[in-house]
């Protein structure tokens, strides 16, 4: 199962991430959030020390645009004042093997985290919706797009987002593998009705995930 990593600073950490997962190197904060409409990712690392900065203030940003992701902190500073943004937070000396134990006990939590939408619920680590009492294994793409429903329910998605966010492309000259996807995806989510009780299209523009959500 592919694992993609943020890390946002130097890439020199890059180096012994990429023997275990495929990585991502953002220079900067204002570069990391521009992967934000994008690219979707497992983790996100701010390696603020490899920046000269406390990184809070990066870390805060990311944080708006990337709110489902886990993050870990490497601060140059271990004091008790410092905020805590992140889910993990690590200073100096910092070894390659350590922060690789940390990623591993991060990603081995999501492994058993699950989003829950309306009558549906997805592990969007192992690519498992349970619909209609029935488990189903999904393609990367299709888990994608339907990760992106349950994140924005009962909200009008036009196509160019949706291809943006899924296949990493603005071109909107040919979107028949849109349209492919949202009739598999209608597949497991529709429970064979001919009519979309669900996954609806909103004409001229786009999608819409229409489920009834339980009040928190």
């Amino acid at each position: 199962m592919s694992v993609t990593i943020l890390l946002v600073g130097k890439p020199q950490r890059s180096i012994s991430l990429q023997r275990h997962w495929d990585v991502v190197v953002a220079p900067s904060g204002k570069r990391a959030i521009q992967y934000a409409d994008t690219h979707t990712f497992d983790l996100i690392i701010v390696d603020a020390v490899s920046m000269r900065t406390s990184g809070e203030r990066i870390c805060r940003l990311i944080k708006s645009q990337f709110t489902d992701c886990d993050m870990i902190h490497i601060h140059p500073k271990s004091t008790n004042k410092t905020t805590k943004i992140a889910e993990v937070t690590l200073c100096p000396p910092l070894s390659a093997r350590r922060l690789i134990g940390v990623i591993h006990r991060l990603l081995d939590d999501n492994i058993h985290s699950s989003i829950q939408c309306g009558p549906f619920e997805m592990n969007p680590t192992t690519r498992t919706l349970t619909a209609h009492g029935q488990d189903v294994q999904l393609n990367p793409k299709l888990a994608d797009l339907i990760e992106l429903f349950f994140k924005h329910p009962n909200e009008i998605l036009d196509r160019e987002t949706i291809m943006k966010r899924v296949w990493d492309t603005s071109y909107m000259g040919d979107t028949r593998t849109l349209d492919v996807h949202i009739r598999h995806a209608r597949n497991v989510l529709e429970n064979g009705q001919k009519r979309p009780q669900f996954l609806k299209t909103v004409r001229g523009v786009g999608y819409r995930l229409e489920v009834q959500l339980n009040d928190a």
